[in-house]
Parts: C-alpha cells; sequence; structure tokens
C-alpha cells in the first residue's frame, strides 16, 4: 500500500501506514510485514499481518487482528503471537498459499511476546519467548493480578522504578517450547501445535535477579535460540542495576527435541570476553555452527561506549575463548564505529553488522575466517543511503528494511547473482513524493567545532524553496547522550515537519551529552558523565547546573514534561516553568499524565506537534498551524501574571 498525501503535516504523519520490518520466508519468495494506521476521525487505531509475493507484488492481508512477532515455520506456514483479552497468548498459524483461514495452534495461560523460532527436523520446531514469571517461576499473567487493599509498596533497593514504570516483584524470563504437526488434530490436514512452555531460568537454577530481555527496551535482540539451546544477555545480578551497565551472556544447552519429557535442573554457561565489562547486546547464534555472536561495552557504568564485536565459537560443545574483533593494542578498538545490532548469513559464511555512520545507519559484512586476523579492511559497506533497521539473510540474498528522511519505509534485497546490487522490493511513499516531498530537500554540511573537531548537520529545506528568498533557520538539537540525526523516518522528530511550515532546518550533532541529575532512575548517568556522585565533585555538577544561570533566563520558553517520565521527573519541568513566571518570562506548560519521556499516543504527539508548532510559529513569523476548530490550542495570552 502506498500512501497518497499532497500537504505534509503532523496529522498527515501520525495517521500515514507504518510498516514494520519485512521478515522473508526460507527461500526468499514471500514476506510478512505488519502495517500500523491510526485515524482521528474515529480516534483508533489497527494493525493489519499483510503478505508480499516478490513475483506478483500481490498483497494478502492475513489478519487484522495481530498482536506480534511473525515467523515463518517453512516457505508457506507463518506463525504469530495473538494477545487475548484475558491475557493469554495465542499461537496462531496459517498457511499463506493456501484457502484456510488462521488457526490456534495452542494457547499460554499468560502475556508473552518476541517469538524466535529454530527449525528441529521436518514439521518439529522449536521456539522461545519472552515474559514475566511469577516468584514461583509460572508465567505472568496481568490478568489474574488480585487487587491489594493497600496501594503501597516498600522499596529497600534501587530500582525503585525505571523509565515509566514502578519496579514489580515479576521478572521478564525466557520461556521455550516446541510446535509439531499433529495428524490427529481434526482437521482435514495435520495441523501445527505447540507445547507447554519451560522455563529457562528455572531449568537452568539461576539466580532471582537474572532478567531479560534487559528493561527497558529490550526485547527479540537481547535472546537467541537455536537447536542446541538459548543464549540470552542480563544485567550482572551480584551488582545493582541502578548504578551499573554490566552484563553477562548466558549460553543454556538445553535439549529442545525432548521439552515434553522431564528434564534435570542444568548448568548454564557464562561467557564473558577479557577488559570488556560494560553492556552487552545482540547475542546472535549462526545456523549452521552455532558460532555466538555478541555486541560488548568495555566501561561498566558508560551507557554510551562503543559496542565492540565478540566471537565465540562452539560455546554449547565445548570451552571456547571469546575474541574481539578488531581489537588493538590500546584497546580503543581498530574500528572507530560502534556497531547496534549483528545478524549471521544464513550459511555461516559472514556476519552482517549494522552501525551508525555519518549520519545514516549502513550495514556492512565481514567474511568468517580467522576471527584473531580481521581487520577492518575486510569490512564491506552494502548500503550506502538512508537508515537500515532490521536484516535478513536467505540463500537469495540479504533483505534489508529501510527509512530515510523523507521515505517511511523501504524494502529492498541485496543479490549476490547481481553483484550485490540492491533492488527495491516497496516503497510505501514512493521516496517521499506520496508526501509531496523529494530526496532534493535533504542536504548535509560539516565545520569545525571545539578543538577543530569536525561536526555533522543535516540541512532540510521545504519542499517548494526558493533560493532566492529568505526563510526562518530552526535548529533541531536532539537529546542524549547515545542519540544522533541520522537520515531516518520518524513519528516524533521529524525534521521535515518544520521544513514544510516553512523553515530551512539544522540538526547538529552536539559534542556534549545531556546531563542527568540523582532524580533520574538510572544513576550510573549523571555518576559516569560528572565524574562522581554529587556530594563528593559537586563543583562538577555546579558547573552544569543550568539553574545556576536563572538570573539570565529571558527567552519564551515552551516547557513539555510527561507525569510518568521517569528518567527525567517531571519536577524538573515544573521547577524551570516556575521559574520562568517567576521572572516574568513568556513561557508555557505542555504536560500528559500518561506519556512517559517520549509523546507516543496520537492523540498526545498531534497536541504536541500543534503546540511546538505555534509556538515556534508566532515567533518567527509564520502563519499559525490552526486545528478543524480554529484553534492553536494555546490560551490567549501566555504573559505571566504579576
Amino acid at each position: 500500500m502506498t500512501v497518497r498525501k499532497t500537504k505534509f503535516d503532523p496529522e498527515v504523519l501520525l495517521s500515514a501506514p507504518r510498516r514494520s520490518a519485512c521478515i522473508p520466508n526460507p527461500a526468499g519468495t514471500l514476506i510478512a510485514y505488519t502495517q500500523s494506521t491510526y485515524s482521528f476521525e474515529s480516534h483508533s487505531s489497527h494493525t493489519e499481518l499483510i503478505i508480499l509475493d516478490l513475483a506478483s507484488k500481490d498483497t494478502i492481508v492475513l489478519t487484522n487482528s495481530y498482536s506480534g512477532t511473525p515467523q515463518w515455520l517453512d516457505n508457506s506456514q507463518l506463525m504469530w503471537l495473538k494477545e487475548e483479552n484475558n491475557g493469554n497468548t495465542s499461537f496462531m498459524v496459517a498457511d499463506v498459499l493456501g484457502d484456510s483461514k488462521p488457526y490456534v495452534a495452542g494457547v499460554t495461560p499468560g502475556t508473552v511476546s518476541n517469538l524466535k523460532t529454530v527449525k528441529l527436523s521436518n514439521d518439529h520446531f522449536a521456539f522461545a519467548v519472552s515474559g514475566k514469571a511469577n516468584l514461583d517461576g509460572t508465567l505472568f499473567n496481568p490478568s489474574n493480578v488480585k487487587k491489594p487493599v493497600s496501594s503501597g509498596k516498600i522499596y529497600t533497593s534501587l530500582f525503585v522504578r525505571h523509565w515509566d514504570e514502578y519496579t514489580q516483584d515479576e521478572k521478564h524470563t525466557i520461556w521455550v517450547g516446541t510446535v509439531y504437526k499433529s495428524p490427529f488434530s481434526g482437521a482435514e490436514s495435520p495441523q501445527y501445535n505447540i507445547s507447554g512452555l519451560r522455563n529457562v531460568f528455572k531449568l537452568f537454577n539461576l539466580p532471582p535477579r537474572v532478567e531479560s530481555p534487559i528493561l527497558p527496551f529490550g526485547g527479540s535482540d537481547h535472546f537467541d535460540i537455536c537447536p542446541k539451546g538459548v543464549v540470552f544477555v542480563s544485567k550482572d545480578p551480584s551488582l545493582n542495576d541502578a548504578l551499573h551497565t554490566k552484563c553477562v551472556c548466558y549460553v543454556c544447552p538445553i535439549p529442545l527435541a525432548a521439552l515434553t519429557e522431564s528434564i534435570s535442573p542444568m548448568e548454564a554457561k557464562v561467557v564473558t570476553a577479557a577488559s570488556l565489562e560494560g553492556a552487552l547486546t545482540s547475542p546472535v547464534i549462526s545456523p549452521v555452527n552455532n558460532t555466538l555472536a555478541f555486541l560488548a561495552m568495555r566501561e561498566d557504568g558508560y551507557e554510551s561506549d562503543k559496542n565492540r564485536i565478540v566471537i565465540a565459537k562452539g560455546v554449547f560443545d565445548q570451552e571456547s575463548e571469546p575474541i574481539e574483533l578488531f581489537a588493538n593494542e590500546s584497546g580503543s578498538g581498530a574500528w572507530d564505529r560502534s556497531p547496534s545490532s549483528l545478524t549471521w548469513s544464513h550459511d555461516d559464511s559472514s556476519l552482517i553488522i549494522k552501525v551508525e555512520d555519518t549520519g545514516r545507519g549502513l550495514v556492512f559484512q565481514v567474511p568468517m575466517g580467522d576471527a584473531k586476523t580481521l581487520t577492518t579492511a575486510n569490512l564491506l559497506n552494502i548500503s550506502s543511503t538512508g537508515s537500515v533497521v532490521d536484516v535478513a539473510s536467505t540463500p537469495r540474498g540479504l533483505f534489508l528494511s529501510s527509512s530515510s528522511l523523507v521515505e517511511s519505509s523501504l524494502y529492498s534485497i541485496v543479490e549476490p547473482k547481481h553483484q550485490g546490487e540492491t533492488k527495491e522490493i516497496s516503497s510505501a511513499t514512493n521516496n517521499g513524493s506520496s508526501f509531496g516531498l523529494s530526496p532534493s530537500q535533504v542536504g548535509e554540511t560539516w565545520w569545525k567545532g571545539a578543538n577543530d573537531h569536525p561536526v555533522h548537520a543535516w540541512v532540510i529545506k521545504p519542499s517548494n524553496y526558493n533560493p532566492h528568498e529568505k526563510y526562518p533557520l530552526t535548529f533541531l538539537v536532539h537529546g542524549g547522550p547515545q542519540g544522533a540525526w541520522t537520515d531516518q523516518w520518524s513519528t516524533r522528530w521529524n525534521p521535515l515537519i518544520f521544513a514544510e511550515q516553512g523553515y530551512v532546518v539544522v540538526t547538529p550533532k552536539p559534542h556534549r551529552n545531556t546531563k542527568f541529575s540523582l532524580a533520574a532512575e538510572e544513576l550510573y548517568f549523571p555518576i559516569h558523565d560528572l565524574n562522581g556522585i554529587y556530594w563528593k565533585n559537586p563543583e562538577s555538577w555546579l558547573k552544569w547546573d543550568p539553574s545556576e544561570f536563572i538570573n539570565e533566563w529571558k527567552t519564551p520558553h515552551l516547557v513539555i514534561h510527561s507525569e510518568r517520565d521517569y528518567r527525567l521527573t517531571i519536577a524538573e519541568g515544573l521547577a524551570l516553568f516556575n521559574a520562568l513566571q517567576l521572572r516574568g518570562v513568556e513561557s508555557a506548560l505542555l504536560t500528559f499524565p500518561d506519556e512517559n519521556h517520549w509523546v507516543i499516543k496520537a492523540e498526545n504527539s498531534l497536541l504536541w506537534h500543534r503546540a511546538v508548532i505555534n509556538w515556534i510559529n508566532k515567533y518567527a513569523g509564520l502563519p499559525l498551524w490552526l486545528d478543524k476548530d480554529g484553534n492553536n490550542c494555546f490560551p490567549e495570552s501566555t504573559t505571566p501574571l504579576k
């Protein structure tokens, strides 16, 4: 489906269909993807699971009651999860090339997500999912929680709360099961069924503080499954989560083919890499030789550290020495980039690396020979524009899911038979033209910043830009410390939204990271960036404290802060607004009781955009963006009362 709109504004942005990454079948002839759409007329959203035939370009809407994580069992059988109203999860299966309707292969008595599958033999598969576990190790179901007579909860350690929720007793856990085709299903042809779930952490008697995926953003990128078992990453259970980022990688050999039988408790292996004491992500097992690869940071407590690639062969069968790719004597790593995810090729011949590079999300491929002798010269760049968000490998080629500043979703394939040429499969917006946008609106620039360090920025112009006219200039400065402006589509911060209001937009990448106070939940941020706890190094904290400069505040401010933001608590925003009002500075406060550090809900996001656009348009002398009733969302006056 291609979107066709002529005027690109926030309502168009937020109501346009959003596609997931594409998931190819093993032969690379079909892809599955999801598409979510929000209607500002009905104030509702719906999500479809869609199949695209690459030969005919025909699409089939498989279901519009989709919950998540489609996985191919073979070239035509697709399995996905459906969350039920009672908190259970149904495993749905459909033959996408047949006429039969999707059926329920099994139901789990709780909520699970992040489905991953692996083939054990013909018509026999194992799967792994994530889901919370009760204190006794059983699967958690939110519908079974009894409302306590008191709402209070006592904490004796950190975290008390994280991102947008208070810490609960239930921990995120990895679960495994099997899928098999049963001739006794009662259907005309044999159907798939699932076995009961097994709690991996309980099978291996892991410490109670072990949790995976890691909060708040971990998902299927924190664990993997192969015929020999499961691997996953977790925060180090011996350390305080709020003060440390150090993780460990667990290797859990499991007889997956015998899950329905009684299994005695087993012992997990812990894989660590020397001198890499920080966060771990993206554990992936190669499909042929079951070689483990993962990303590791060197410094504990530094979440913005550089990711290094670690390889460990034979982890399920023997003790192996993890090897850091591109290591050097100084310990800095010979590759001056920080990979964000890893994927194995279908035949183990190469490792595929997704990495941010000069404002783009690129993909590199490195052949898997002797890991100790590999150098950065072995890296092959297989993408050059936009930002790739996902890679899937099949014998036919590499399937890339990407976007750009003007294109919301692009599927393409890199086929070896075409000498690595990238071939487009499907574009959601015809390279932006459906929105009235064009790649010609986007440029980039470099200049020397502090200490002559090169600084990069995107420069985005309005679609009706006239080089003979003057335009107001707006700088969009990202948060951090991990963030960066990339050639990638966004529904939260989209520079084209501001450009289409009549601005020339510049998105610089600042040098310094955003600092956080002790009201934040992840205390390793300020402790690292400000060189210690406040009472041990007050000078460093005061140097960067904006409240030290309140007497200089004169610029009009729009303050936006939400009540479920536990990274930077709403007290920070209220204090800022109070100070502005007391100083008589023109200011306004926009707050959402149901949003966190980000404004996610469509109706709230629309108000966020209207408030931001009208606030800056007022001072830039541009027309206000009014709603259908002619309102600009602000009271008549934002001048503080005396």
